[in-house]
């Protein structure tokens, strides 16, 4: 979902070639301002969301550990906002990324 992020592709791409609703959605998962990307998604279909949880969980299980203990610390903040905005999307996934932030709080 970086793909407005990471590639020359724009908001308007998707929108023209795909729909109004996919650039919505990517564009909200894109966002590198947390709060502004909570607002976003709050607009958007459970399954957005869900993407949001799930990435989140997959860099805590992943590259995480590589991750300096600043970035570590400001991440686990951010997961944890992410998780109260958006628990209600997916009981599983919420508490699956609840798990993981757990996890990396008592190491």
């Amino acid at each position: 979902y970086d793909i407005l992020n990471y590639t020359e592709i724009t908001y308007d791409d998707l929108y023209v070639q795909l729909s109004a609703e996919i650039a919505d959605g990517v564009e909200s998962l894109s966002q590198k301002d947390i709060k502004k990307s909570i607002e976003m998604l709050l607009t958007q279909p459970y399954e957005i969301q869900m993407v949001k949880l799930a990435n989140f969980i997959v860099i805590i299980s992943t590259k995480f550990k590589d991750y300096s203990d600043e970035k570590k610390s400001a991440y686990l903040k951010e997961a944890s906002f992410i998780l109260s905005c958006l628990k209600n999307s997916n009981i599983y996934l919420s508490n699956r990324l609840e798990e993981k932030i757990k996890e990396y709080k008592e190491i």
